[in-house]
């Protein structure tokens, strides 16, 4: 399955063949046009009834017809789709695509054959009702204390509340080249730890704190405590923001991107990542702060994404 991102323009014509592949559309968000934005999805494969293009939106937008009185569903995410065939054997329209006025609870379906079947997450967590692990290789996922999922922001995720009793932990399986990403909205500006990764004693090799007000630190040990120290700026609080890390544990560089733009590279000497067996959401690693905010598709891949790959999960899961 292969994915396709249209532009950002306010009428969009794109060109798909599910010939040997099903498509993945992601429609980006169209909150600032106001009278909505017209797509034209055409399916080139020679069976329009094969109805294998899916469409992911953003869980405050709609699909509707305008071109056709005759239509037919397709597999869809966060919205009804409506296309209408031109009376041809290979191809449909997507009439409109329009921002709602009310917003829908997200249905993470489609998002999750994007991340594990394009880029082959082996732990992904949407975070978006419960903490269950959807990834290649799920891991358990523990609940400690309380963690509530609920909407803010216009999107689904996992409360914690700056408690060092509530969080949530998963194995940590070491690859020698990873990426991590995921979604944070801290409540407010204090020092909080979002997301580490540690172990059982307590001992973190890395970690993201919010320690100012417009600006995330994620500290990494290699090999010291803490080496690969990165400040970076992000949305800071009442904002979404996405967060994403990769490491090379052989050459010891690590890069840190936010809303897929990459903001810092830092390199060292050795990696200490390797030993640690936990990911912990909502608490420091070495457990002393806790964090006030919520967190959303959390993802864990045995590789090192690309910018473009980073860029492509921003849209797939804004």
């Amino acid at each position: 399955m292969s994915a396709v991102y249209p532009s950002t323009l306010r009428t969009t014509t794109l060109l798909v063949n599910t010939l040997t592949t099903s498509k993945i559309i992601y429609l980006p968000a169209v909150s600032t046009i106001s009278t909505g934005k017209l797509f034209y999805i055409k399916d080139i494969c020679g069976n329009a009834a094969r109805s294998s293009i899916f469409i992911c939106t953003t869980g405050l937008d709609t699909l509707e017809r305008r071109l056709s009185t005759s239509f037919g569903y397709m597999s869809t995410n966060w919205g009804s789709l409506l296309l209408a065939s031109d009376g041809g054997t290979n191809w449909m329209v997507l009439q409109n695509y329009t921002r709602s006025l009310v917003s829908s609870p997200i249905n993470p379906i489609n998002v999750v054959a994007a991340i594990v079947t394009i880029f082959g997450a082996t732990s992904y967590l949407p975070l978006g009702t419960g903490s269950i692990d959807r990834g290649t290789t799920p891991q358990t996922v523990t609940t400690n204390g309380t963690v509530t999922y609920g909407l803010i922001g216009n999107k689904a995720g996992a409360y914690f509340n700056n408690s060092i009793a509530n969080y949530l932990t998963l194995p940590y399986t070491n690859q020698t080249n990873f990426t991590i990403c995921f979604w944070m909205y801290p409540i407010d500006a204090t020092y909080y730890t979002a997301f580490s990764i540690t172990n059982v004693s307590y001992a973190p090799a890395m970690q993201v704190d919010t320690a100012f007000q417009l600006a995330i630190s994620v500290l990494t040990a290699m090999p010291n405590m803490w080496t690969g120290f990165q400040t970076v700026p992000y949305g800071g609080p009442g904002v979404w923001s996405f967060i994403t890390i990769t490491l090379n544990q052989t050459t010891f560089v690590e890069q840190v991107y936010v809303n897929a733009v990459l903001q810092n590279t830092a390199t060292g000497t050795a990696s200490g990542v390797s030993t640690m067996t936990l990911f912990m959401l909502g608490k420091s690693g070495d457990n002393s702060r806790g964090y006030n905010g919520y967190l959303r598709q959390f993802a864990y891949f045995p590789t090192i994404l690309t910018g473009a790959q980073i860029s492509q999960l921003y849209f797939a899961t804004a």
